[in-house]
């Protein structure tokens, strides 16, 4: 339970530090123009895509906490997937 607790707490701290630096790396989006909604939905999926910083840091993150969940997976008491060494 101890482990569960601490992963919960260290997953928050990497998504709080890393929400400000994608917000601020995206801020420029507001920049971008389409004359439709569609073409300016497809501009800012463009410019998220090729945003390097943004797309450093998400991954960063969402690696994190795909890694922390998995691991709380594996230590669980429940025994949510059965791993034999």
């Amino acid at each position: 339970m101890f482990f569960e607790i601490v992963s919960l707490i260290a997953v928050g701290l990497c998504w709080g530090g890393t929400n400000p630096i994608i917000r601020k790396n995206s801020k420029s989006i507001v920049n971008v123009e389409g004359s439709t909604a569609v073409e300016q939905f497809f501009r800012d999926v463009q410019y998220l895509v090729t945003n390097i910083w943004v797309n450093i840091v998400l991954l960063f993150s969402s690696s994190i906490s795909g890694g922390i969940t998995l691991l709380c997976m594996f230590e669980s008491d429940e025994k949510i997937l059965s791993i034999k060494c």
